[in-house]
């Protein structure tokens, strides 16, 4: 009955061993703890960096669109209005027709944005104010914003998220912005 139980022997760490006893108890300086550091560093700049474009790029597509607006004459004026939307719109998800007749990019975005009602309606008549701009005769009343407008809200309500969210925050046209101002030693 008076048997040892047998216990666990403590032993001493070697001398080279941080916890050694005499040696300091400082933390450990190995390359996993400093690149610990480069890595949230580069995640925070990344994450600035992504800031910066998010509110960038909106700005940029306003700039661009204004460009486009202040160009010549007011059949370029209307023909700006109508890229701006086609930019929108494929944003939005729906693709740009190949270079057909108005009619038929009214045609294809009618189909694609699954448009009906007031907004196929609004479409019609961008259509026929790009028309007019184009092959007749245009005069100052020409304007199809509104028109547009109501095209790319009725678009935007059926969007997927992640196209509203590329429409809000990336635009095509700020893209092509700011890539127009970063080229700055090629002069369009």
């Amino acid at each position: 009955l008076g048997a040892r139980v047998p216990t666990r022997v403590r032993r001493r760490p070697p001398a080279h061993h941080p916890a050694a006893p005499g040696r300091p108890r400082t933390p450990a300086r190995s390359g996993a703890a400093g690149a610990g550091g480069w890595t949230l560093a580069a995640l925070v700049l990344a994450a600035l960096v992504l800031g910066l474009l998010g509110s960038l790029l909106p700005f940029a597509a306003r700039r661009e669109a204004e460009h486009r607006r202040k160009r010549g004459t007011v059949g370029d004026q209307v023909e700006g209005d109508w890229l701006n939307m086609r930019d929108e719109l494929s944003d939005l998800g729906v693709p740009p027709p190949p270079d057909v007749s108005p009619r038929a990019q009214q045609e294809h975005y009618q189909r694609a944005g699954a448009l009906s009602g007031e907004s196929a309606a609004a479409l019609g008549r961008a259509t026929a104010t790009l028309e007019r701009a184009r092959y007749g005769r245009p005069d100052d009343t020409l304007d199809l914003r509104t028109d547009s407008e109501t095209v790319i809200d009725s678009v935007r309500r059926n969007a997927a998220f992640r196209n509203r969210v590329q429409h809000r925050l990336a635009p095509r046209s700020g893209r092509r912005w700011l890539l127009r101002k970063l080229r700055f030693w090629r002069r369009d």
